[in-house]
């Protein structure tokens, strides 16, 4: 079982993609059943003014972990591979690393008995450190400067892992990406060492080599990842880590300094798309040489995911900075607007292949819509409403970009108090169909807001609130009767950590 850090969750999802396996009926064009599920974890944290505390998912026991309300997590995942496949199964929630008070913590969410929290690392500190970024078990941290501020010039950088003991000390420098072989293991680290110098290491940190020119200090950032390679901004000018001959390849595009990277991807074949301004670039990181410019005028957007040689993103346009839902094909860089904004504000749901829901809001009246979009035109799935959440699926299937969450949605009252819209039924959609919905019914206006957060599979996991706190429920899709409260005091608020 490999295990996986909640930043790159996101990177693992976003970078499925891939092509159809049979023509005439795509992925995504539907029906496709969803896969039966897999492992979930037993135990869900949050914090609220007086501590951290975690509940089971029976709502049974509850254990009080600190007396110290942290807010510097990370979630670790884990999953089963099979690189044959190119497949993942069982995608669940393991461990939760958290800032206790003076060092870090570790706890096992999927034991049956009470979490006991394990130290990790020997780090300790008086101050809160801040992270700075995370990929798969390598955690990034920075410690406040003479200023109190992690981006002080001299607030020092570690690494940490999920599995260092309390006596191991962790890595001083600067976490920069990981680099994963075919069967999704981490093979190599890539980081800025305590002497300012860009250097790969082995998963233990030993073995450091010194990458590219000595020259010090370097700044460094990782675009885009494939099989044994990371695309880096090094400086200003973009080059390529190759694990199997353990160099630095290129700079293959230089940059002005104020060129900003924005949103990027990389899909199956290892295609890296990148905007920078408006202007969309591919680099093939396979076999890397002078990136090629698909469009000069396809963004600004917010990427979403690839699937069979389109990208799909949120793009803005020209009506007060509004954004409408778009595909770009990237053989040419041709835009295709899939729904337009109208004057509205869109905002993302979930998607599956081609099938995309969104958030509709009238920026005036904060009135909702949810919107179901797919190739052959749009329908509104729920009239005033909000989308509330969305699962992880257990199965992605990274060769075809399908894979299998749920979306939970809320009917909102909008009229009775416009600024302060109550909650009416909870629904629950199964994508890439969003068919006949599971409706769970709730006293109308006896809650104001809820928000659904990581469940796994087919579950939902989050808080109903009320105007003097929220209450962590849960439900699951498909059965109308699920919905349990697992810690009912709506009188305090509480943070759920994912």
């Amino acid at each position: 079982m490999r295990r996986l850090a909640f930043l790159a969750l996101f990177t693992l999802l976003a970078a499925c993609g891939g092509g159809s396996s049979d023509p005439a009926n795509p992925p995504g064009s539907g029906p496709v059943t969803p896969p039966a599920g897999g492992r979930i974890a037993n135990w869900i944290a949050y914090t609220t003014g007086d501590g951290t505390y975690v509940v089971n998912r029976d709502g049974t026991r509850i254990v009080r972990l600190s007396t110290y309300p942290t807010t510097i997590t990370r979630t670790l995942f884990g999953y089963d591979y099979d690189p044959a496949a190119r497949r993942i199964d069982n995608l669940h929630r393991t461990a939760l690393v958290y800032f206790d008070r003076d060092r870090f913590r570790r706890i096992d969410l999927t034991t049956t008995d009470d979490p006991a929290p394990v130290q990790i690392s020997s780090l300790t500190t008086t101050t809160e450190p801040c992270f700075s970024f995370s990929e798969n078990e390598y955690i990034g941290l920075r410690l406040p400067g003479s200023n109190g501020n992690c981006s002080d010039p001299d607030a020092r950088p570690f690494i940490i892992t999920a599995d260092m003991d309390a006596t191991t000390a962790p890595y001083a420098g600067e976490l920069v990406a990981t680099v994963q072989d075919e069967n999704a293991a981490t093979i190599r680290i890539l980081a800025i060492n305590a002497s300012g110098q860009l250097v790969a290491l082995d998963p233990d940190f030993g073995n450091e080599t010194v990458l590219g020119a000595t020259a010090v200090p370097v700044a460094a950032s990782r675009i885009g990842s494939h099989v044994n390679r990371a695309a880096l901004r090094i400086d200003n000018a973009i080059g390529v880590y190759d694990a199997v001959s353990d160099r630095l390849l290129g700079p293959f595009q230089t940059l002005d300094i104020n060129d900003a990277i924005g949103d990027r991807i990389t899909d199956g074949a290892g295609n890296l798309y990148y905007f920078i301004g408006p202007a969309l670039y591919r680099l093939d990181l396979t076999n890397p040489g002078t990136p090629s410019l698909l469009a000069s005028s396809a963004g600004p957007t917010n990427i979403l995911h690839y699937y069979n040689g389109r990208l799909y993103a949120l793009g803005m346009n020209d009506t007060g900075g509004t954004t409408d839902l778009r595909s770009i094909d990237t053989a040419d860089g041709s835009v295709s607007i899939l729904y337009p904004a109208n004057g509205n504000i869109l905002a993302s749901c979930a998607w599956s292949g081609e099938v995309h829901v969104v958030q509709q809001i009238d920026p005036a009246t904060q009135v909702g819509n949810v919107i179901r979009v797919d190739a052959s035109g749009s329908s509104t799935l729920l009239a005033n409403a909000r989308c509330l959440g969305v699962t992880w699926p257990t199965r992605m299937d990274l060769a075809t970009g399908l894979y299998f969450p749920y979306l939970a949605v809320g009917a909102m009252d909008y009229l009775t108090d416009p600024a302060n819209p109550t909650l009416g039924d909870l629904r629950a959609y199964a994508l890439p169909d969003t068919g006949t919905p599971t409706i769970i019914a709730l006293a109308s206006g006896a809650w104001t807001l809820a928000n659904f957060y990581l469940g796994s599979d087919t579950e939902f996991i989050g808080t109903l609130e009320t105007a003097t706190g929220n209450a962590i429920v849960r439900f699951t899709y498909g059965d109308p009767d699920s919905l349990r409260f697992l810690e009912d005091t709506p009188d305090t608020v509480k943070r759920l950590i994912f």
